[in-house]
């Protein structure tokens, strides 16, 4: 009885070390969620492109997921905090953007070369800032991809984000145009 007591804390045990390393080795991904109407032959293209964008990275650095534009699928993947960068319909940004909530993102692109749609004042400084990104049928993402759309997106990063600094960057290379 006593051997089967300690096997079964074995068990356990062994477990809990298992779950752990699979929960560690996720989070150390930078995850990118796209909320439009994607075809999903495009993802292999997709996680070729981002993972050109950040040197000495590889495609098991991220997690690319293709969701189609709902608001409340949006909602839910925020409230869950899951994800790094969200990139959405841009007419879709209206009722989502806050200051709090989201990392500045005014080395991507200055505010002053922005709608005011993209844009709004810290809620410390009053200085304005940008906190989401066009992403234009210009950019190197849609131009490398071969897509044009009717409705450009427009991508953000929430301030949950374990990879701020990475998704920064790779925002500035999915952004750049000709």
């Amino acid at each position: 009885m006593r051997e089967m007591k300690r096997f079964g804390l074995l068990v356990l045990l062994l477990s809990l070390v298992l779950l752990v390393a699979a929960c560690s080795e996720e989070e150390n991904k930078t995850e990118i969620s796209f909320f439009a109407d994607f075809p999903t032959t495009v993802s292999e293209q997709v996680e070729s492109i981002v993972v050109e964008g950040i040197e000495g990275s590889t495609a098991e650095d991220f997690s690319i997921q293709f969701y189609p534009m709902y608001h409340e699928k949006i909602y839910a993947e925020l409230a869950g905090k899951y994800g790094d960068i969200y990139i959405i319909r841009q007419g879709a940004i209206e009722g989502i953007l806050d200051p709090v909530s989201f990392v500045p993102l005014d080395d991507v692109v200055p505010p002053d070369s922005l709608s005011d749609e993209f844009t709004e004042p810290d809620p410390d400084t009053g200085e304005e800032r940008t906190y989401v990104v066009p992403i234009e049928n210009e950019s190197r993402l849609l131009r490398e991809l071969g897509v044009t759309l009717d409705t450009p997106l427009a991508a953000f990063i929430p301030g949950f984000s374990d990879s701020q600094e990475e998704s920064v960057e790779l925002l500035k290379y999915l952004t750049e145009t000709k």
